[in-house]
């Protein structure tokens, strides 16, 4: 990454694309999912 890049995500100014929260039991699926290139952003499990 270039300093500019990381400046812009230093200052906040990029933020990740979140697609979903998903639950532990959907981690399997999701990874299919992004094997197949079928996510788009960033699928986030939750854990609790």
């Amino acid at each position: 990454m270039n300093a500019e890049m990381l400046k812009l995500i230093a200052n906040g100014d990029v933020k990740p694309l979140i697609e979903k929260v998903i639950s532990f039991d959907q981690i399997i699926d999701s990874l299919t999912a992004i094997k197949n290139h079928e996510a788009v952003g960033k699928l986030v499990a939750k854990i609790s």
